[in-house]
């Protein structure tokens, strides 16, 4: 019986090698490499998986108080090209940093080329990961502009919550407030630690987004500008406010620059989904018809829908995106630029209505 003690060893050199001892051990070693790996792989094929289930928790929490309903809004990830901070198209941005952002953000971009889907999985991103969303939801309110009220004042009191103060921009300035309140500790520990303080411990701020914000520029005019000034500033002046106003032309971009000389806004050109992503999600055949609609996904799926119920009328895709550019430009865009004017007049007006 004496192949049980069989010498396992071998050597190379004056290293001796050891089969059922250094073997088991680089065994073992590979298996918890292999183990970890699988970890790794696993945690992101979470991620992944439950990436949705994560964004409509997020969109819910951080807009719980408003009376928009978000389930409509998609959550597909694709890939879009460039942001750019002007209308020349130079010096491209790799994110929206609304982390860090110092002023309020207007985000411009084409109809139905999925600014809002832009935005709400950029701040999903950017700002918290997906662990931590799950965790600790941030606040805020998701507003979408109409013109069916009679007055600003009346649109914004129609959005947000039941409240027993009159004024809404006041509820607004409360709902700020409240946070900072609630986040005492970790305001001092940002202003103790600065950027040595871990993400999941730095102050959540207010994100407020305006979705279709040139609708309440068409209806309301320089009121809806001397309305929205406050919430402006407080984006400027607090690191716990965050404002977005998604809008679709350059006569809103001019409108919004009337507050504090344009001091107040970053504005910035919405990136469209790539070709690439296009093909890849698609297919080839759809991605012609989303180069011949201008690059707008939106549109291009309009189109794609309306054929499949009248294909012996529809128009070609070029044909059919320049008309819908048309109608909306219309229908839904800013068609004059507010003016100095009109700004000061209504400004003047609230002060008087103040006193």
């Amino acid at each position: 019986m004496n192949f049980l003690f069989l010498d396992s060893s071998f050597s190379f050199g004056d290293v001796k090698f050891d089969l059922f001892g250094h073997g088991i051990g680089l065994s073992q070693l590979a298996v918890g490499v292999a183990a970890l790996g699988s970890v790794v792989v696993v945690g992101r094929i979470y991620a992944r998986m439950y990436y949705q289930r994560a964004s409509q928790k997020f969109l819910r929490s951080l807009f719980t108080i408003s009376k928009q309903n978000l389930e409509g809004i998609e959550a597909k990830v694709l890939e879009r090209g460039p942001l750019y901070p002007d209308v020349l198209k130079k010096h491209p941005r790799t994110n929206l940093d609304m982390q860090h952002a110092k002023k309020a953000v207007a985000l411009i971009g084409d109809n139905r080329s999925g600014k809002t889907i832009f935005l709400c999985n950029t701040i999903l991103y950017e700002m918290f990961p997906w662990w931590y969303r799950l965790f600790f939801p941030p606040r805020g309110l998701f507003l979408t502009g109409s013109k069916e009220s009679p007055t600003v004042h009346d649109w914004l009191r129609s959005k947000i919550a039941v409240s027993d103060k009159d004024n809404a921009w006041a509820i607004l300035e409360d709902l700020i407030q409240k946070r900072f309140e609630e986040q005492r500790i970790r305001i001092f520990l940002r202003t103790l630690l600065k950027d040595k303080l871990p993400a999941f411990l730095k102050p959540q701020p207010t994100i407020i987004v305006v979705d279709q914000a040139e609708e309440l520029l068409r209806a309301y005019g320089a009121d809806f500008l001397v309305g929205i000034y406050n919430l402006v500033k407080g984006a400027r002046d607090h690191k716990t406010v965050r404002l977005i106003l998604v809008i679709n032309s350059e006569n809103a971009v001019k409108s919004l620059k009337l507050m504090n000389g344009g001091n107040v806004f970053d504005i910035l050109y919405a990136p469209k989904v790539t070709r690439n992503a296009v093909v890849k999600e698609y297919g080839e055949e759809f991605a012609k018809i989303f180069d011949a609609c201008d690059s707008c996904l939106g549109v291009a799926l309009d189109y794609v829908r309306d054929k499949a119920k009248d294909p012996e009328n529809m128009p070609s895709a070029k044909d059919y995106a320049s008309m819908a550019k048309n109608i909306y430009t219309r229908d839904h865009c800013l068609l004059n630029e507010i003016t100095r004017e009109a700004y000061d007049e209504a400004g003047d007006h609230k002060k008087k209505s103040n006193k």
